[in-house]
């Protein structure tokens, strides 16, 4: 329940503005709304989680290559959190359609489910999250309006923002593990348990949040010493395992048998252990951190005020300063060692998401900085990052992968010509029906052009009312330390 006005201004904010965008479903977006289309939209002729019905030309990647294949039958290659919050959604969605009559193989009406299946299972969580974020700094004795300013630059000013607008696992399984965080914290009866849920739910909707999920279970046991709330941890996990057990029992015939085992051939290199991972390499460090193609602090510089933030971190949270930069550590070593470090057709390293929480903590003492060098510094830095992650969300999260400096190179050009959300791709079986062509504009939009504006113009409306509402924060003194 959200407690007071800043808890809602922040909620409401992050939902109208991540939701104000659309952004187009491709391979990886598609692999997921299969997975959720074939449960609800049950096939009798075909095993339970089967994408075949969908997936139209396998071979080619025509609707998805983002599959995997076991005993004739092609199934997403997606840990398979995201359906447990999907399918209720869409179960609902569909269900309301069959009752009014609406055809939900309309192409227009296909996009529309799309959007609102995204906005259920990340746009909606992530401003749960913000929310819980915000307690969570104040927890840590940040004042209210240190802890609301870096909450909002949290959303807005990273990758949160852009690959919130259609369905990416990384992004949603970060919210839940800022729920699992904050329950960690609160004082509740069913807080552990629940906590438990969250930290098991966001492994299986992202399994390299494994990392993440893991040292947060270890940092609660040696902050608190409550050995004996083990259990209810486990016990919030449990249903979660039994799920994700029962999954791959059916999907791939044995309960520890992930998609992994089974993905695509083009994904995989047979002298890599797991066919995926090698020795870290520098050169990929470089690309995730500083590089222009990936590079995390090229295209989020507001992380460089973790270089700054680190030393008052430490010296007020010691402990958690340590685990968030342990957990930062090791997810850019793990990706420098993964074959698909880029993260595909992608802006940005999207599997350093869920590194983003743990870089605002470190970050966040600097928002408390009485230097007005440090001052201006952040402020600069913040602007910088929200002007890139608007331009990136008002484009698109995708990019074709051999394109050398995404952000700077492409995206802006894009934007100063007017040409936003230039990727229409098709979903479901679309693309065997050259007619459904005519509809391609509605697979990526923003809610400017649904009234008829063009180009840089059509986010107009939601800089104007943003401007407003940020005059009237400054007014009430929401942002004044």
């Amino acid at each position: 329940m959200l407690k007071n006005q800043i808890e809602i201004i922040i909620f409401c904010l992050t939902i109208f503005i991540v939701a104000y965008f659309h952004n187009a479903s491709f391979a990886s977006q598609n692999s997921r709304l299969d997975l959720i289309y074939s449960v609800v939209e049950r096939d009798a002729n075909l095993p339970i989680f089967s994408i075949d019905k969908y997936i139209y030309d396998p071979i080619k990647g025509r609707n998805t290559n983002d599959w995997s294949y076991y005993n004739n039958h092609y199934y997403s290659n997606k840990a398979p959190g995201f359906m447990l919050l999907g399918v209720p959604v869409y179960f609902v969605i569909k269900t309301v359609e069959d009752i009014v009559g609406i055809n939900s193989n309309y192409p227009p009406v296909e996009f529309i489910n799309a959007y609102l299946i995204n906005f259920f299972v990340s746009i909606l969580p992530l401003a749960i999250s913000a929310v819980l974020f915000f307690r969570l700094l104040l927890l840590f004795k940040f004042s209210r309006p240190t802890s609301f300013k870096a909450t909002l630059v949290s959303i807005f000013c990273t990758m949160y923002f852009p690959y919130n607008t259609h369905l990416w696992g990384n992004t949603t399984a970060t919210s839940l593990v800022v729920m699992a965080f904050y329950l960690l914290h609160r004082k509740g009866r069913y807080s552990l348990f629940f906590a438990g849920f969250f930290l098991a739910l966001a492994t299986i909707t992202e399994y390299l949040t494994f990392l993440t999920t893991f040292l947060l279970f270890i940092y609660y046991l040696n902050k608190t010493k409550k050995y004996n709330s083990i259990l209810s941890i486990v016990l919030g996990a449990i249903p979660v395992a039994i799920f994700i057990m029962y999954y791959h029992y059916v999907c791939f015939g044995s309960v520890f048998a992930t998609s992994i085992k089974h993905v695509n051939p083009v994904f995989v290199s047979k002298d890599l252990f797991m066919n995926t991972f090698s020795l870290p390499s520098f050169n990929v460090l470089w690309e995730l951190t500083f590089g222009l193609k990936r590079g995390i602090f090229v295209a989020m510089p507001i992380l460089i005020l973790g270089f700054f933030g680190i030393f008052e971190s430490y010296k007020k949270h010691k402990q958690i300063t340590i685990y968030s930069v342990v957990i930062i550590f090791l997810y850019l070593v793990v990706n420098s060692s993964f074959n698909g470090w880029h993260g595909g057709s992608t802006v940005m390293a999207r599997y350093l998401i869920p590194t983003i929480p743990f870089f605002m903590i470190i970050i966040t003492p600097v928002f408390d900085a009485k230097h007005f060098l440090t001052r201006s510094l952040a402020k600069v830095l913040v602007l910088i990052s929200f002007l890139n992650m608007l331009v990136v969300t008002s484009i698109s999260p995708l990019i074709p992968q051999d394109v050398e400096n995404p952000l700077y190179g492409h995206h802006y050009q894009k934007f100063l010509n007017g040409e936003l959300a230039p990727f229409k791709f098709p979903i479901r079986l679309q693309g065997l029906d050259s007619s459904s062509i005519n509809y391609s504009q509605y697979s990526s939009w923003n809610f400017g052009t649904l009234i008829g504006l063009e180009g840089v113009f059509s986010i107009l409306p939601l800089i104007l009312l943003v401007t407003v509402l940020f005059y009237y924060l400054h007014r009430k003194r929401y942002l004044s330390s």
